[in-house]
């Protein structure tokens, strides 16, 4: 009954504090205002999107669920992620400024015993990864954050399909943050599918990345599936290949990671076929398929897994050369 109400209740708080973060933000003038080169909207728009994700995730958990040690970890070093994003939606922090909030999130999120956990790795190296592994994924939904509903129905899947895998492998705490995240993010859908009313925000996409960075570390999936591990990276896909395919063009072009430019696939995919509307659906279809086979997968054998992962890889690169030819 908990997961059935769950996801209800938090997507019914979210519609609720949606419109009413809109309303905040535009009498604080916290809202994006367009530029004629990237941001392409008619008129500015509001961006605490991200801030009425994480009231309607936390109020639905602490109602529905009693709380352990995992989830309060998770919250508390959420709430500093938050706090991050919503300062430098205000005053724009340095990289560096941000990366110092990111890493005290992540060491709460370490000491309350959310780590990657796999049996040859040992201690120190688990810690590591952990480290890389969610400063990776925060920055990665930041940098998809860039086209009407792209960062949050990338989220919302990607947090249903983490649950789906929780409740196979009886993960019951991941399986509700799962179920809880992602109601909030379609109530907030409704406001940010094209054209959007309201943006996540750095507040927004900063947690969001958090979240399901963390959310991935959460499942043993090697429990039937010796390589399961990777089911993770299925579901992720979108901003993992975001990131690397914006890094390598911007190396390339001698330009820096944390300078904006058109060199975004959505916007290249938006150029081939016409218009964001279309990019974002196409981006999506591929996003729900690697979900879907993330799912089908963890259940598999490992043969089928990596020739499955070596055709991930094969696809991504030969998309990510046709993509690069296309001018922006």
């Amino acid at each position: 009954m908990t997961r059935f109400l769950l996801p209800i209740l938090s997507f019914l708080f979210s519609l609720y504090f949606t419109p009413l973060a809109m309303k905040i933000a535009e009498q604080y003038n916290m809202v994006d205002r367009p530029d004629g080169k990237l941001k392409l909207q008619k008129k500015p728009i509001p961006y605490l999107g991200g801030a009425s994700i994480f009231l309607s995730f936390i109020l639905s958990l602490s109602l529905l669920y009693n709380l352990n040690k995992e989830i309060l970890a998770l919250l508390f070093a959420s709430t500093i992620i938050l706090f991050t994003g919503f300062v430098d939606d205000l005053i724009t922090l340095s990289p560096g400024s941000k990366l110092i909030g990111e890493t005290l999130a992540t060491w709460v999120l370490v000491r309350g015993g959310i780590r990657i956990k796999l049996a040859f790795l040992p201690m120190w190296a688990s810690i590591l990864l952990t480290f890389l592994w969610i400063l990776f994924m925060t920055n990665a939904f930041n940098l998809i954050d860039i086209m009407d509903g792209l960062a949050g129905t990338v989220a919302a899947f990607s947090s249903l399909s983490f649950a789906v895998i929780a409740i196979f492998f009886h993960s019951h705490t991941t399986g509700v943050v799962g179920l809880s995240l992602a109601g909030a993010i379609l109530g907030f859908l409704v406001f940010n599918l094209p054209p959007a009313k309201i943006y996540l925000g750095d507040t927004g996409s900063l947690f969001l990345g958090f979240s399901l960075g963390s959310m991935a570390v959460l499942v043993d999936y090697t429990l039937i599936n010796p390589v399961g591990f990777l089911s993770p990276f299925f579901i992720l896909w979108v901003p993992i290949f975001e990131v690397i395919f914006v890094s390598a063009v911007r190396f390339f072009k001698g330009l820096s990671l944390f300078k904006g430019s058109p060199d975004h696939f959505p916007y290249r995919l938006a150029k081939i076929l016409g218009s964001r509307e279309k990019a974002l659906g196409t981006a999506f279809a591929i996003h729900l398929s690697l979900c879907l086979s993330a799912i089908i997968l963890v259940r598999l054998g490992a043969r089928t897994t990596i020739y499955f992962s070596l055709g991930i890889i094969i696809f991504s690169i030969i998309f990510a050369i046709f993509l690069s030819r296309v001018k922006t």
